[in-house]
C-alpha cells in the first residue's frame, strides 16, 4: 500500500496543540488539498507531537474523491479540535495565526522582517550605502552601492551593435567608425582667437592653431616651406602676379609709366615744377638755395601742421636770424595756440636752456598812438595759474610802469587771496622801502570801509624762532597814531593782551632822555566832555600769589636825578581823590632802621624806612628828634613840598621809654613831644602845612 506522508518541513516550528478527543474532524476533498485524488488502497498519514494519524481510503475507488464528505470517527483516528498555533522563538520573522472563525477556520502565515545570513548558500550583507551578495562554487561578490534597475533582454556578454554617425558591433570592447562629415563645428575642439587649423611645416604632421595679428594675411613664405600669417612681399612676382596696383593703393596704375618715386631720395630734378592741384607730402618737404614763398600775394590761408598733426613745427635755425611774424601794418591778428584744445597744451616762448643772453619782448614797443594792452593768463572761473619767474639778480621781477602809471594787483571785485612773500625760507619783503626824495604815502587797507575789515600784521601763530614788529622806528617820525580818531562804534585797543606763558615785557617811553630833550607819556589825558575815562593798570583777576606787580617810578636815580610821581588831582572839589583799595601795608625800600641812642631821625629815614625801631639793652630813656622841615621838604619827590603832602612811618619801642620830638619848623598835633612807652608801636603821620613846616600826628 502506498502512503503519502506530509511533513511540516516548510514550517517546522508550527505545532498543533490543545487537541480534544472524541471530536469529529472533516477533511476536504483530496484533489483540492493535494492537487489530485488519492488512489485506492492509499492512506493519509499525519504526524504531529510524536503521534501518527492515519486516514484510509475506505471507498477503494481509485481517483475518487474519497474524502468528500467523509466523517472519521475514533475507530480510525484520534480526534480533537485545533484551537491555536504558535511559533518558536527563533523564527527569523515568521509568524502564524490560527483562527477558529466559523464556518471556515483559517491559518495565517506572516513573513515579517526576515534577516537570513544566506539564501541558497549566498551571503547577504547590508552596507552603510547599498549591499553585497557573495557566494558560488568559485566565490564572487556583487556590490550595489547605488540605486539600479534591471530591464530589457541583455542577459550577459551579448553582441552590441552601434548605429548612426558612429557604427560598430561586437561583444566586450570593439572598434567603431565615425561616418564621413559627421563631426560638426560645434563638436570640433576650440581654437585660439584669429586662427586657423592646419600644418605650418613642409611635411605631413598633426594640425595646430596658426594665429594672425593686426594687418597680417595667410601666405606661404618665399622658400615655399612654411605656411603662416605675415605680410606680402610685393617685390616677389609670385605675390602680385601680373596685376597693376592702382594709385589709390600706392601703385602707379601703369605697367610701363616711369614715375618719379618721391618717397625716396632722388637725383636733382631740373626745372621748375608747377602744381595746379593740391600737393600733399606725408613725410615732409625740404627746400634750399632760395627764398620760399607760401601763398605770396594771395588771399588764401596758409596751414602748417594743422588738422590732426602731432609733429613739431620749427621756425628758425641755430644761427643768428630775424624771424618776423605778423610784421605787416594792416592791422594784423597774430594767434598762437589759439584753438579750442581738447587735450593738454604747452606754449613755450624763450624757454630753452639758454647758454647766452635772452631777451623776450612782448608789447614793449614805444607807441606813438593808440594803446598797447597786454594780457597774460586768464581770469576765467577755473583753476588757472599764471607764474612770472625771475632769476637771482636785483630786480629779477620788475613791474615798471610809466612814472605816472599805477600798479594794480587784484580785481576791484576780487575775492581771492593776494599773497606777497609766502616763502618758508629767510626772505625780506619790502613795501615802500625806497629812499624817497619827496612825500610818499604807503596805505594798507586804507579804503573807506563799508563792511568788516581785518588787517593782520605779524599775527600768525608762530611755533619756532622769534619775531620782531617795528613800527615808526625812523628817527624822523613825528606822529604815531593808533586808533587816533573818534570812533562811531565801541572800540577796543589792546597792546600785549595775550595770555602770556613766558616773560612778557611792554615798554612805553622807556628810552633814555638826554640833552635838552623831554618825554611825556599821556594815557587817557583827554578832557572828557561826556562819559568817563577809565584807565586800568594791573586789574586782571590774578589767581596766583604775586600775580600782579605794578611798579610806578621805582627806578633808582643816580647823581642828581629824581623820580617824581603824581597820582590824583590837586583840585579839592567834590569827586576828586585817590582811592586805594585793599591796602594791607606800605612797602618801603629801606626797611627797618634800628636806633640805640639819642639821635636825629633823618629825612631819608623818615621817608624811606617803614619802621624806626628802638633796641638799646640798658634802661636809659631815649629821645628821637625828627629832621627839620627844610630837609624833609628837600627829600620829597621833586625836591620840594606842597601844602597837604603827607607821609607816614612807624616807631616801635622795644626797650625803655622813647620821647619823639619835632625838628625845626615842625610840631606835634598833641603838643611839643610824643612819648612812646616800652612795647608800644606808634604810627607817625607827617603833613606839610607850608613849604618847610609840618605837623606830626
Amino acid at each position: 500500500m502506498k502512503k503519502l506522508i506530509i511533513l511540516f518541513l516548510l514550517l517546522p516550528s508550527l505545532l498543533f496543540s490543545q487537541v480534544s478527543p472524541s471530536k469529529i474532524v472533516r477533511i476536504a476533498d483530496a484533489s483540492t488539498v493535494f492537487g489530485s485524488a488519492l488512489s485506492y488502497g492509499t492512506y493519509l498519514e499525519m504526524q504531529s507531537n510524536n503521534k501518527t494519524y492515519k486516514i484510509i481510503n475506505v471507498n477503494g475507488v481509485a481517483g475518487s474523491a474519497m474524502f468528500s464528505g467523509l466523517v472519521l470517527n475514533t475507530d480510525y483516528i484520534e480526534e480533537g479540535t485545533v484551537t491555536s498555533v504558535s511559533t518558536a522563538a527563533a523564527n527569523n520573522g515568521v509568524t502564524a495565526t490560527w483562527s477558529m472563525a466559523s464556518p471556515t477556520p483559517a491559518l495565517t502565515i506572516g513573513l515579517g522582517a526576515i534577516t537570513p545570513t544566506s539564501v541558497n548558500a549566498l551571503s547577504l550583507t547590508a552596507l552603510a550605502t547599498g549591499f553585497t551578495v557573495a557566494g558560488g562554487t568559485t566565490s564572487k561578490t556583487l556590490t550595489v552601492p547605488l540605486d539600479a534597475s534591471v530591464s530589457g533582454t541583455n542577459t550577459g556578454d551579448q553582441t552590441i551593435t552601434l548605429t548612426g554617425d558612429v557604427t560598430g558591433s561586437g561583444t566586450g570592447s570593439f572598434s567603431t567608425t565615425i561616418a564621413g562629415n559627421a563631426v560638426t563645428d560645434a563638436k570640433f575642439r576650440q581654437g585660439v582667437a584669429r586662427s586657423i587649423v592646419g600644418v605650418t611645416g613642409n611635411a605631413t604632421a598633426n594640425t595646430a592653431d596658426m594665429q594672425g595679428t593686426t594687418d597680417q594675411i595667410l601666405r606661404v613664405n618665399g622658400a615655399g616651406t612654411a605656411l603662416a600669417f605675415g605680410s606680402i612681399d610685393l617685390s616677389k612676382s609670385a605675390a602680385v602676379g601680373t596685376s597693376v596696383l592702382p594709385v589709390a593703393n600706392g601703385g602707379t596704375n601703369s605697367a610701363t609709366q616711369n614715375w618719379v618715386d618721391l618717397t625716396t631720395a632722388q637725383n636733382p630734378i631740373a626745372g621748375a615744377k608747377t602744381w595746379t592741384g593740391l600737393g600733399t607730402f606725408s613725410l615732409g618737404i625740404t627746400t634750399t638755395g632760395s627764398a620760399v614763398n607760401l601763398n605770396a600775394s594771395s588771399n588764401f590761408g596758409t596751414n602748417i601742421n594743422t588738422g590732426t598733426s602731432s609733429g613739431t613745427v620749427t621756425i628758425g635755425g641755430s644761427v643768428a636770424q630775424t624771424i618776423s611774424i605778423g610784421d605787416g601794418i594792416g592791422g594784423n591778428t597774430v594767434s598762437m595756440a589759439n584753438g579750442v584744445n581738447s587735450a593738454a597744451q604747452t606754449i613755450s616762448i624763450g624757454s630753452g636752456a639758454n647758454a647766452a643772453n635772452n631777451t623776450i619782448n612782448i608789447g614793449s614797443g614805444t607807441n606813438t598812438a593808440g594803446v598797447i594792452a597786454v594780457t597774460v593768463g586768464s581770469n576765467a572761473a577755473f583753476a588757472n595759474t599764471t607764474a612770472i619767474k625771475g632769476g637771482n639778480g636785483v630786480g629779477a621781477i620788475t613791474l615798471d610802469p610809466h612814472v605816472a602809471g599805477t600798479i594794480v594787483i587784484g580785481d576791484a571785485a576780487g575775492t581771492g587771496d593776494i599773497t606777497i612773500g609766502s616763502s618758508t625760507a629767510a626772505q625780506t619783503v619790502l613795501i615802500g622801502n625806497g629812499v624817497n626824495a619827496s612825500a610818499q604815502t604807503v596805505s594798507i587797507a586804507n579804503g573807506a570801509t563799508a563792511a568788516d575789515a581785518t588787517v593782520n600784521i605779524l599775527s600768525g601763530v608762530g611755533t619756532a624762532g622769534t619775531a620782531i614788529l617795528n613800527l615808526a622806528d625812523n628817527p624822523r617820525v613825528t606822529t604815531i597814531d593808533i586808533g587816533n580818531i573818534a570812533p562811531t562804534v565801541a572800540r577796543t585797543i589792546t597792546i600785549a593782551g595775550g595770555n602770556s606763558a613766558v616773560a612778557d615785557v611792554v615798554n612805553l617811553g622807556t628810552g633814555l632822555v638826554g640833552g635838552a630833550g623831554s618825554k611825556t607819556i599821556n594815557i587817557a589825558t583827554g578832557a572828557s566832555a561826556a562819559g568817563t575815562n577809565t584807565v586800568n593798570i594791573g586789574t586782571g583777576a590774578t589767581t596766583v600769589n604775586g600775580g600782579n606787580e605794578i611798579h610806578i617810578g621805582d627806578g633808582t636815580p643816580t647823581g642828581s636825578g629824581t623820580n617824581e610821581i603824581t597820582i590824583g588831582s590837586s583840585i579839592t572839589t567834590a569827586g576828586n581823590g585817590v582811592r586805594m583799595q585793599g591796602v594791607q601795608s606800605q612797602v618801603y625800600s629801606n626797611g627797618v632802621v634800628t636806633l640805640s641812642s639819642t639821635v636825629t631821625i633823618t629825612a631819608a629815614q623818615m621817608l624811606k624806612s617803614g619802621i624806626i625801631y628802638h633796641s638799646q639793652a640798658d634802661n636809659n630813656a631815649r629821645t628821637f628828634t625828627f629832621d627839620t622841615g627844610a630837609n624833609i621838604a628837600a627829600a620829597m619827590p621833586g625836591g620840594s613840598a606842597t601844602v597837604g603832602d603827607t607821609f607816614s612811618f612807624i616807631v616801635a619801642n622795644g626797650r625803655n621809654t622813647v620821647t619823639l620830638a619835632a625838628g625845626a619848623s615842625g610840631s606835634f598835633f598833641t603838643g611839643a613831644v610824643l612819648t612812646v612807652a616800652v612795647g608800644v608801636t606808634k604810627v607817625v603821620t607827617v603833613t606839610f602845612t607850608g613849604a618847610t613846616t609840618y605837623v606830626c600826628y
